[in-house]
């Protein structure tokens, strides 16, 4: 009997996320034609060879399953896409829009100038011309797009299900112009999101309440509640916040230091309600409901009463997408466990994945969803193993010992995940985790205590909330103290899609190798760790030959990187700007070039030039910056330079820049407005002089090899 007999559903899921993997190679078309001659096949294969190969014919329905499982994903993720959806905004031409009608979907996200809410569009008012006579039509699209509204005066904030009025239209999200840099619209797109708008009060006007479903408005509703209960019973602001973060799951107003403390420790995870919280609640109606399994029908009535309560926590914390996916994890498993005789823990793992996978695809992309079932697979497969290496008799020691186990287990199946997405390590996770993890319990526990009370005795609820605030408050200090443990932190960690892949098959393989003792497995960890090691060799050595000239474009600024032999000096346009907002733009290209991080000690000035601007000389090249208008520019010869860059909005006399510069590459910058920066560029274009524009190209880069 094959390994894989024992999971069914697991082979189901790997294939399915296997096609929304391969989507992009299948069109629908070819997916509905590869589905029908498959399931021909099928047939004719039953036909043929049911009595004689019935060895084969096992062999060949096994692969039409397999192939089937991949179409289907392929086709479910191409059935999300907006290119298959006639409505969709993005088949439409908004500037033929008078107004648009939108609903708001969900909670909205503070931060410190704007409230951002995810809406749907409803419909748009058209104007059309016919017969010499104007009409308004009301069409109907449809599409997500993320709202903006500004916090400045703001009285009437808009709740979930309110219909919103506007005459402004929604912009298509743009690609980011640096390389490498964070792909913002990618990651909306994932959510179904192409689009922005940005509103005052004044720009729309809410004209009725129609949710797009009940149950989660009673939902929002419920937790909106509880977040006013939390507020009322913990005053103190930083503990309530970590309660709202760690209880229902609201992070907006989580401090910006304390949020680093927590990451840095390694103990960020108990900030987002997800996997951890909601196997804390079924471990305590384990706990709790665990008796009736004892009498007749008590597994069913454990099954119902497990589900309800797990759900109704789901519920108060507003359906969020994280809380879903961990309940739906949870609840297959408790069905699985209840409900099966041979019940395995991998495949109802599996079935809860490839349940909400097929709910929506596009959750395969999201961190938070490889996070979550990588770390349970950690903890199912490893943390028994790890905790069966030495037995502890002390009853609190066997504690740590097993909450130790868990930590190391969970973080062992996701720092490849981790470096790949957040490019550090948490170098005390283990001490930070057991501290957080039993702290987590405790809190949780407390905070849903303070919840159930605040419905009938303020007096109880207020001393539940001064033990928890005291609870949170120590919890606090402990992260803090870790964090300003000397390297707490380990980052600015440098980790590609092909060293991922080859870490996880390291992994797996000396995995198999203590199970199985088979040489083979000796052989693919080591021929994984050296293929590793020739990928970061390769890197470093890239970096070290590499030199480059890069103009970044940054919000309200500019900025050059002059790249030689690993090393790197930055030019600065305006050098007040923060320097969290340039290596947020321009870190990544570094980080993905092995180069390090931005400091101050790498800038360099350039030497002014009175009338005109600034020139930088770097190896063999000249780069003037113009900054000044040459429209009254009065000089006696050509200034030669190899580069020309063009700054400070200037309007630029076309006859000017022909006669008095000699340049080879022209460049204009990011602080020209969108609309000149384009008619500037439009009559380069007739004139045939090349150049680059940053506005619409993106970052400019010069390659000296």
């Amino acid at each position: 009997m094959s390994v894989w007999s024992s999971y069914p559903f697991a082979r189901i899921t790997l294939c399915f996320g296997l096609g929304i993997i391969l989507h992009r190679y299948f069109n629908p078309n070819f997916i509905l034609a590869s589905t029908t001659i498959l399931m021909s096949s099928f047939y004719l294969l039953t036909l043929i060879f049911r009595k004689k190969y019935p060895a084969f014919l096992a062999i060949c329905y096994g692969g039409i399953i397999i192939s089937c499982c991949v179409l289907l994903g392929a086709l479910r993720i191409n059935l999300e896409k907006p290119i298959h959806q006639k409505q969709h905004i993005l088949h439409s031409d908004i500037h033929s829009y008078q107004s648009f009608h939108m609903r708001i979907d969900g909670f909205p996200v503070e931060k410190p100038k704007h409230l951002i809410f995810q809406a749907t569009i409803l419909n748009a008012l058209k104007t059309s011309n016919s017969d010499d006579s104007t009409s308004n039509k009301l069409t109907k699209i449809s599409g997500k797009i993320s709202l903006y509204i500004s916090k400045d005066s703001l009285t009437d904030i808009p709740e979930y299900g309110d219909i919103i009025a506007s005459l402004k239209k929604p912009f298509l999200l743009q690609a980011p112009k640096n390389p490498h840099e964070f792909d913002y619209s990618a990651y909306m797109a994932r959510k179904g999101i192409h689009h922005q708008l940005f509103l005052s009060e004044e720009e729309f006007k809410i004209v009725a309440n129609i949710p797009a479903n009940r149950l989660i408005a009673l939902s929002h509703k419920t937790r909106l509640f509880f977040k006013n209960s939390l507020f009322k019973f913990i005053p103190n602001k930083s503990s309530r916040d970590i309660a709202l973060a760690l209880i229902l799951g609201i992070k907006d107003d989580l401090e910006k230091d304390l949020k680093v403390a927590y990451s840095s420790a390694g103990a960020m995870h108990v900030l987002a309600v997800s996997g951890l919280h909601v196997g804390i609640i079924h471990m305590l109606l384990s706990w709790a409901l665990g008796f009736l399994k004892k009498y007749r029908f008590g597994r069913a009535l454990f099954l119902v009463n497990a589900l309800f309560f797990l759900w109704c926590y789901a519920f108060v914390t507003g359906l969020s997408p994280s809380v879903l996916r961990a309940v739906i994890m949870f609840s297959v498993v408790i069905i699985g466990n209840n409900t099966l005789r041979f019940h395995n823990v991998y495949n109802s793992l599996s079935a809860s994945a490839f349940f909400i996978l097929l709910y929506n695809p596009f959750m395969l992309m999201e961190v938070g969803f490889q996070l979550s079932y990588s770390a349970v697979l950690g903890i199912v497969y490893l943390q028994p193993k790890i905790y069966n290496l030495f037995k502890v008799k002390n009853y609190f020691l066997d504690k740590a010992w097993s909450i130790t186990c868990v930590s190391l287990a969970a973080q062992t199946a996701t720092f490849p995940i981790g470096l790949y997405y957040f490019h550090q390590f948490p170098t005390y996770f283990l001490a930070s985790n057991l501290i957080v993890i039993p702290a987590a319990f405790g809190i949780l526990l407390n905070g849903l205590a303070v919840l159930i009370f605040s419905l009938f005795s303020d007096t109880i609820s207020i001393w539940l909330g001064k033990l928890l605030d005291l609870m949170i408050y120590l919890l606090n200090k402990a992260v803090l103290f870790i964090n300003e443990l000397p390297l707490s932190l380990i980052d600015w960690i440098r980790l590609d899609s092909s060293q991922l892949v080859m870490i996880y098959i390291i992994m797996l393989s000396l995995i198999l190798l203590f199970k199985q003792k088979t040489a083979s497995y000796l052989k693919t960890s080591f021929i994984a760790c050296l293929a590793f090691m020739l990928i970061t060799g390769q890197q470093l050595v890239s970096a070290k030959q590499s030199e480059q000239l890069v103009y970044y474009e940054i919000r309200n600024n500019n900025a050059i990187d002059f790249i030689e032999n690993g090393h790197v000096n930055t030019f600065l346009f305006n050098t007040a700007v923060d320097d969290e907002l340039i290596n947020y733009q321009i870190g990544p290209n570094r980080l993905a070039n092995s180069l390090p991080k931005f400091h101050r000690n790498q800038l360099i000035s350039g030497t002014k030039i009175k009338n005109l601007g600034e020139v930088i000389f770097w190896k063999k090249y000249k780069i003037l910056i113009v900054n000044q208008s040459i429209s009254k520019l009065s000089i006696s010869s050509i200034i030669d330079t190899d580069f020309l860059i063009l700054s400070g909005n200037h309007f630029v006399d076309l006859k000017k820049l022909k006669s008095n510069f000699n340049f080879k590459h022209l460049i204009i910058d990011s602080t020209y407005k969108k609309y000149r920066s384009k008619g500037l560029s439009n009559s380069l274009k007739k004139e045939n002089i090349p150049h680059w524009n940053i506005n619409e190209d993106g970052a400019f880069i010069f390659d000296v090899k």
